[in-house]
């Protein structure tokens, strides 16, 4: 270990180096593993993880910029010399960080290797033009189906359902406006492609088939075959697509009625199934963005920079969690709703942020299935007390269905079992999924003035009254006045703070990473000398591009300059 290496694991180590100093430590360490990482010792990596698993700077405001630089360096020693022993240590540094760390500092060490990089890239998909759709009626669309067709077509949300013999059924799927053509063709598209995909041999998933009416996937419906439902907001001769699929099309884990609720290992097989689903397609860089809704806040979403749309890694508050979790888009047979599905061509910590929010999504409807058992045991009792319903979930069963989906994502992304299912500790995670799930604390959220503003007076009533205001009540409110507590949970944390169950945020962040890194060290064992890498020297190491205002606020301080010309980290 040289002189330099020496003095920045001091810093590091001794309590007695203040934040800025043990800041200047961990990036001149880094510095180091990018010019030569086969210089770096064990003991720099014992000194980081220290630094990364010990509580000196708790209480800082700042730390997640110290603690994303020290696991940049693991990352960089990852990066740079896989086949080095070193390489191994600080693997291992940073696993025991997802484990055993939590805050800031496993936000840090997730993020650290979820940017380790992955030549992930998804497929260039033709175009589809259909400038001047053809109108059709029922009868065009029933004559493209050579099943025996039964009677009765019912309506699922914006789809008319029609069932077939052979265990199948017609649907066609509605726009809701003109705007939503894109949408539409998109889903076209993918089902074709996907159909042509060579997909894991033995592994359910039903692609439906699109039904081209008079040469064109989109064509205008003329006229309804059945009566719509009240409610229902399909304009008269929407656009539409037409495909045949298998009947459980529309089955779920997690069904409103409780008689069609499945049974415990279905339960589990559909889970891992879908998890398998969305990592093998994420890795061929086909990533379905929005398995299910999921919004921090959706009466904002108007006015947000985000749109309301749940940042997870943010880990704030996730609004109404169970509405979220209604109607997945994925089943019994397979994933859905292909209009969500995107081709990517991004960074790996782009990728991971999207893993992520896979991963999310299905605990997230692994824990609705408890409470599809009793689906009106919600809200606050009549003496304002939170609904306990904890006596609905079973902690084993939950257990293995968090293992599954881990493990089954693992494999669809990677391409190999998960040798590092110890990432989640699963056990506590159960528990705290039950404590959480299990119980309707968080009810309220308030309508601030602002989104008042921006409604009409009757917009305002409407919204009012269906979330239980009485039409009196409402009368008598002048809009605008006052922020208005509304009761629209559950929700997962109060309004305006954070998550109530952050370790499911840090769940979804150690599989996430542990996907990454684990096809990263499946993709080859060779040493990469960062001279060969261009562009991605400051880009993949965990974080570290994203910190350059911190680095350049700390290199203007005297204590920087004096280190520059001592190779001492005093800042007094």
């Amino acid at each position: 270990m040289n002189s330099r290496q020496h003095h920045a694991c001091e810093a590091i180590e001794h309590a007695s180096f203040d934040f800025t100093a043990t800041f200047y430590a961990a990036h001149d360490l880094h510095t180091m593993a990018r010019r030569d990482v086969t210089t770096i010792s064990v003991r720099t990596v014992a000194a980081l993880k220290g630094l990364l698993l010990g509580n000196a700077f708790h209480g800082q405001r700042q730390r997640l910029f110290l603690y994303r630089e020290a696991a940049g360096v693991l990352s960089t020693i990852i990066q740079f010399g896989r086949n080095h022993p070193i390489a191994k240590v600080a693997c291992r540094a940073l696993n025991e960080t997802l484990r055993h760390g939590g805050g800031q500092a496993h936000r840090a060490a997730a993020e650290a290797l979820g940017s380790l990089p992955l030549q992930v890239k998804g497929p260039v998909l033709p175009p589809l033009h259909s400038d001047d759709p053809p109108q059709a009626g029922w009868r065009d669309l029933t004559a493209l189906v050579s099943d025996r067709i039964g009677n009765s077509v019912r309506w699922i949300g914006r789809s008319m359902v029609l069932d077939l013999s052979r265990d199948r059924v017609l649907v066609v799927k509605m726009a809701r406006c003109e705007s939503d053509r894109h949408a539409l063709l998109s889903e076209v598209r993918w089902m074709q492609y996907l159909a042509n995909l060579s997909l894991t041999p033995g592994v359910r998933f039903d692609v439906p088939v699109v039904l081209p009416v008079k040469g064109s996937p989109l064509f205008r419906l003329m006229r309804f075959p059945a009566s719509r439902p009240a409610g229902n907001r399909i304009g008269q001769r929407p656009l539409a697509i037409g495909f045949t699929v298998s009947r459980n099309y529309f089955s779920y884990p997690n069904p409103c009625d409780p008689s069609k609720l499945p049974a415990p290992r279905s339960y589990v097989e559909v889970m891992a199934r879908s998890a398998f689903l969305l990592g093998s397609l994420a890795a061929k860089g086909i990533v379905h963005e929005s398995p299910i809704p999921l919004f921090h806040n959706r009466v904002q979403q108007v006015r947000r920079r985000d749109g309301g749309v749940y940042e997870w890694f943010r880990a704030g508050r996730l609004d109404r969690w169970l509405d979220s979790c209604a109607y997945p888009n994925f089943g019994f047979s397979g994933l859905r709703d292909f209009e969500h599905f995107q081709s990517f061509a991004g960074s790996s910590s782009e990728l991971y942020r999207l893993l992520g929010n896979h991963l999310l999504s299905l605990l997230l409807v692994g824990g609705s299935y408890f409470r599809a058992k009793d689906p009106r045991c919600r809200g606050w009792n009549a003496d304002g007390r939170p609904v306990d319903a904890r006596k609905f979930f079973d902690r084993q069963l939950l257990g293995e269905a968090i293992l599954a989906i881990f493990g089954q994502y693992h494999a669809g992304f990677v391409g190999r079992p998960c040798r590092n299912i110890e990432a989640v500790d699963v056990d506590a995670l159960a528990v705290r999924i039950i404590e959480e799930m299990g119980v309707d604390r968080h009810m309220e959220e308030y309508l601030r003035v602002a989104d008042q503003r921006r409604m009409t007076r009757a917009a305002f009533e409407s919204f009012l009254t269906e979330r239980g205001y009485t039409r009196e009540a409402v009368s008598s409110i002048r809009r605008g006045a006052q922020d208005l507590a509304i009761q629209t949970g559950p929700h997962l944390g109060a309004f305006n703070r954070g998550i109530s169950i952050p370790e499911l945020i840090e769940a979804a962040a150690a599989m996430a990473a542990t996907c990454i890194l684990e096809r990263f060290l499946l993709l080859g064992n060779h040493l990469i000398h960062p001279s060969q890498c261009g562009d991605h020297i400051g880009k993949t190491g965990g974080g570290h591009a994203q910190n350059n205002g911190v680095q350049n606020f700390f290199r203007t301080r005297a204590g920087f300059n004096r280190f520059a010309r001592t190779g001492h980290y005093t800042t007094t």
